[in-house]
């Protein structure tokens, strides 16, 4: 398990909860277009789903567990990384 996406598909598909019971906090390194709004790259989100096809769900509420965003590359999922400065994950 080497990719930030791996680890995420790991803790959310096999662990009791998955990421809905998890906080997985980081920053965001890019400006990120969610609906109706952007959220500006150095915001705090929380990372609240990850999709089969490589992205993750992203929110700025950190007690949230719904999605305003979603960030990556889903032909590249190595990429994920780039979207974020460091991820703490919690309980």
């Amino acid at each position: 398990m080497n990719t930030l996406f791996e680890k995420l598909w790991m803790l959310d598909k096999f662990e009791d909860g998955g990421l809905h019971t998890k906080r997985v906090l980081t920053t965001l390194a890019k400006e990120v277009d969610a609906v109706d709004e952007k959220i500006p790259a150095g915001t705090n989100v929380r990372i609240v789903m990850v999709s089969r096809f490589g992205d993750v769900g992203i929110t700025y509420n950190l007690n949230e567990t719904g999605y305003v965003a979603r960030v990556g590359n889903p032909r590249n999922p190595g990429e994920l990384e780039s979207w974020f400065t460091t991820v703490h994950f919690d309980n």
